[in-house]
């Protein structure tokens, strides 16, 4: 359960700074009152103003949307939070600046449409714009810094009793190496570009030169980074490694690890193939299929899955190592 002060900085973070941004334009639009036309321009194509509303329904629903995105990105982090879920302080920033787009865009607009008379006489529209931006980030940013550092989830303690385990005894020594590969990523070098030539020879479309290499270039790419995952246990914690060069790299030490299972992920769990991660949940997939993974729960909240052949071993080293650690520890 999340504890009282993590509820507060969640909910001033989600809701508090979102909330902040749509009085600070309904304040403006107070005070501008006198500056701005009856009828504003909305909208900007090439520079010039192609689009209009009334100021009135315009700021009534603009922040209303603001606060209705702001209300659920609250509960979507207040939920997540009471279920134990890790919540990063740089997804609570960029979905506060996201919920404050609406209100950001509404002061970027009566930026723009001050003191024209007419609005077919609006700022351009990177005056709009970068007004609008500017507001979302540096929402994002106090949002951030309100929500603070992620506290530990209380009762993280540990592998259980029944918790897979190889029997490691104090002093050994082991190191466990998983991996797996995706044979038609591995062949996306060549699959891409054959994509141009099917349609090229069955659509009659003539396909440039610069085509095939662009598309031989996208599936070299994915050969080398997302064609093959591995994993390796050993004293100094998981480190996972992507593609066929060992890179992206990741590694997790024993001390934000709290224990260690197997999971059966469906083929379509998570989003797809590769690396997903949700925010909300905590959850970071490293997944070339479905099948059996390696499931990972970290001490500050959050399950890190990878996708690799026969993870039991793996699990059960993490978990004799992450014992042998809290035992030592203890003395």
């Amino acid at each position: 359960m999340t504890a009282p002060h993590g509820k507060t900085r969640i909910l001033l973070a989600t809701a508090g700074v979102p909330a902040a941004a749509v009085a600070v334009a309904g304040v403006m639009a107070w005070l501008w009152d006198a500056r701005l036309p009856e009828v504003v321009a909305v909208h900007w194509t090439s520079g010039e103003p192609n689009n209009s509303a009334s100021l009135g329904p315009f700021l009534t629903i603009a922040l209303l949307v603001g606060a209705v995105l702001a209300m659920a990105v609250s509960w979507l982090a207040v939920t997540a939070a009471r279920r134990g879920n890790g919540l990063s302080r740089i997804a609570i920033g960029f979905f506060a600046g996201f919920t404050t787009i609406p209100a950001s865009g509404v002061l970027g607009v009566l930026v723009g449409n001050l003191d024209v008379g007419d609005w077919h006489r609006a700022t351009g529209s990177a005056l709009v714009a970068m007004v609008s931006l500017l507001v979302a980030v540096v929402a994002g940013v106090l949002a951030a810094f309100v929500m603070g550092p992620v506290p530990s989830v209380p009762g993280a303690d540990g592998p259980a009793a029944d918790a897979p385990a190889i029997g490691l005894a104090p002093g050994q020594r082991a190191v466990w190496v998983g991996s797996t590969t995706n044979r038609f990523l591995l062949s996306s070098v060549l699959v891409v570009p054959l994509v141009g030539f099917v349609v090229n020879q069955v659509g009659m479309v003539a396909v440039p030169a610069w085509i095939y290499l662009a598309l031989f270039l996208v599936g070299a790419v994915v050969t080398l980074l997302g064609a093959r995952l591995g994993a390796t246990v050993d004293s100094a914690g998981l480190t996972i490694r992507m593609g066929l060069l060992g890179w992206p790299r990741r590694h997790f030490p024993l001390d934000r690890i709290d224990h260690a299972d197997v999971a059966d992920l469906g083929l379509l769990q998570g989003g797809g193939f590769g690396y997903r991660v949700n925010p909300f949940t905590g959850e970071s997939l490293y997944k070339l299929r479905g099948g059996p993974a390696l499931a990972v729960a970290l001490r500050k909240g959050g399950l890190v899955y990878v996708s690799v052949d026969d993870p039991a071993p793996g699990a059960g080293l993490l978990n004799d190592l992450l014992r042998h650690r809290a035992a030592a520890h203890d003395v």
